[in-house]
């Protein structure tokens, strides 16, 4: 029982919060001292742009992710509770970004940044058969430019700084040349290969011209500018997974290919780059992987072995890799397991062909989404010369800042590390037929400044160095009614999670993160007869409550969290039409009004229920 440091920091950073308007919950301040800012991420895929924001430590107020692809939501949606979600890109009227901007405005938010990934596939270079910038899914590329024409003028009407900019792969000139005819942006070519082990090169069309600043070079060419990185790459260390070398890296200055999507194929594509010039070695690699990516990523130079062979490794071709899912992760700067969750399990309990197909789907999401240290960095300049300096910053504060996030990360990750490994024994084996088709972390730092506000909260105390026991549980207690605050209007529902703005009936329920607290079992009860599932949640939370009353707690608020948002609606209604909950929830308001206690119901991902497990053995 308790709070997690995970919810000491969540707590320190809530500290010294405010109320705007009407809206009924606080709208809370940040620990450092950054811009309100909205992240619009057009073809968002995984988040890259709310994490290229993160790396630089903005404030993100109000996050709105528009993506198609039901797993890249799905991701988005367990990475950052609370993102408003559209579908399709055609949906963003003028109307909608009109309300966009007024809640903006009714938030603070200084900053709105727009970032788009536009479809790629009908102008790069791999595709052989590509048809153009005017193609089928390219060709949304002339959505992103409406888009962002409008957001600009609202923004400037509303007196809202904008910082907008669009991506896609290498292209021809010509396609080049209408994508820039169209948004009437200058083009930036930038790879992350000068601070980073893995190639990206990519053009990014901005809104401002990008400047130099510190690990950023910037130079006039013909058809834009073109920028280079300069500063250490990632520590091998730090992103192979243990037991695993790359033997390659230590040539100076190697680097990984760019991470494409992964397709499993009976046969390799026309055409495929690398096919011709590849080892023997490499193409039977290639083969054993379903051709899964271009032939050139499977040259011994850009493959991983066992750790165990030392030196010795070019004698066991066969035992060569490409880099898996979890490393694609943090060469990109995404948290390790960020993609986990586009299995609605997360993952678990999957084997064989099915985790290979997973891992294949993370894969593909990876070789859609931005490097975010180059985003980071173009960004930055940007950031820097909207008069917003403290935000720019080198390559090398960046992968120190990643670092430490991993390192706290991995501390409260649980077996992340051993999931992975499962995972990639599918990689290094003779595979079957494969159909073709993870839990951020929020932790805060417990920062210096709030804690200057503790008198206001502890009066008789002064302001401690270190938490002790009691300040843990009013810290706890404080963070349960902030909960019990952000309730629905027509209920006793928590929809929305702290750190994430109020809005009325959100289109998705953000989960609350259970590792802000300790846990410990206080109860197990055996089911006596088979029921129907809603029916034996619903007795688990009748359990929980006579519980409760037996403790004596009565006339008191409290937070109860549930996986099943058929009991979340039932209860935060208190009310149904099914005959068989309505006795059930009839004694449970019985025994609750009786009592004279109030009770808000939150949602819990199964991934972090921690009554999940233990119910399965009871």
């Amino acid at each position: 029982m308790g709070l997690s440091p995970a919810g000491w920091g969540l707590f320190t950073h809530l500290l010294g919060q405010q109320r705007l308007g009407e809206s009924p919950v606080p709208v809370l301040e940040p620990a450092w001292l950054s811009p309100r800012c909205c992240a619009l991420g057009l073809f968002d895929g995984i988040g890259g742009l709310r994490r290229s924001l993160e790396r630089l430590r903005c404030h993100v107020v109000f996050s709105v992710s528009v993506e198609s692809d039901a797993r890249a939501r799905r991701v988005v949606r367990n990475a950052y509770p609370g993102t408003h979600e559209l579908l399709d890109v055609c949906k963003v009227t003028h109307a909608w970004l009109g309300w966009l901007i007024q809640s903006c405005l009714e938030l603070k938010i200084v900053l709105l940044v727009l970032g788009a990934g536009f479809p790629c596939q009908d102008v790069s270079l791999l595709h052989k058969g590509r048809a153009g910038a005017t193609g089928a899914r390219t060709g949304l590329f002339t959505e992103w430019v409406r888009i962002a024409h409008t957001t600009q003028r609202l923004c400037r009407d509303a007196g809202i700084c904008f910082i907008g900019f669009g991506e896609c792969t290498l292209m021809a000139r010509a396609d080049e040349a209408r994508i820039s005819a169209a948004i009437q942006w200058p083009k930036l070519e930038l790879c992350a290969s000068g601070a980073s082990t893995s190639r990206r090169p990519r053009n990014y069309w901005t809104n401002n011209i990008v400047s130099d600043c510190e690990g950023l070079t910037v130079a006039a060419t013909p058809s834009g500018y073109k920028g280079r990185l300069h500063g250490p790459c990632e520590p091998n260390e730090f992103w192979i997974l243990p037991n695993w070398q790359w033997p390659g890296g230590e040539v100076p200055g190697a680097r990984l290919p760019t991470f494409t999507r992964a397709i499993c194929r009976r046969r390799p594509p026309p055409g495929a780059p690398g096919l011709e010039v590849g080892t023997a070695h490499a193409l039977e690699r290639y083969r054993r992987d379903h051709f899964r990516f271009p032939p050139y990523t499977f040259a011994d130079t850009h493959c991983l072995w066992p750790s165990a062979l030392g030196t010795d490794w070019a004698s066991h071709p066969e035992l060569g890799r490409v880099a898996c899912a979890a490393e694609r992760e943090m060469l990109l700067g995404f948290l390790p397991g960020h993609t986990r969750a586009t299995h609605k399990g997360h993952n678990e309990g999957l084997k064989g062909a099915e985790n290979f197909a997973e891992e294949c789907v993370r894969c593909s999401l990876l070789g859609n989404s931005f490097h975010t240290l180059s985003v980071s960095m173009f960004l930055g300049s940007l950031l820097r010369d909207a008069s917003f300096v403290h935000l720019c910053v080198s390559p090398r504060i960046l992968h120190e800042r990643f670092i430490a996030e991993c390192a706290e990360y991995e501390r409260t990750g649980g077996d992340r590390i051993v999931d992975e490994l499962i995972s990639l024994e599918e990689m290094v084996v003779d595979k079957g037929p494969v159909p073709n088709d993870a839990v951020g972390d929020d932790v805060c730092e417990v920062d210096e400044l709030l804690l200057m506000d503790w008198p206001r909260l502890f009066p008789d105390n002064e302001a401690p160095d270190q938490p002790g026991p009691e300040h843990l549980r009013c810290a706890e207690k404080w963070l349960v009614e902030a909960h019990i605050r952000s309730c629905d209007q027509r209920g006793a529902e928590v929809r929305t999670d702290l750190k994430v703005p109020w809005v009325a009936r959100p289109q998705v329920r953000s989960s609350v993160d259970t590792r802000r607290w300790r846990w410990r079992h206080v109860l197990k009860h055996k089911v006596k007869q088979d029921e129907h599932i809603n029916k034996l949640e619903l007795r688990a939370f009748e359990l929980a409550l006579r519980w409760r009353l037996r403790a004596r707690a009565r006339s008191r608020r409290f937070l109860h969290l549930v996986d099943s948002q058929v009991v979340l609606s039932v209860l935060g209604r208190g009310r149904t039409s099914s005959r068989k909950l309505r006795p059930v929830l009839r004694s449970i308001f019985a025994r609750a009004l009786s009592a004279g206690v109030f009770f808000a119901i939150g949602f819990v991902q199964s991934g972090l229920n921690v009554a999940d497990i233990p119910s399965r053995t009871a």
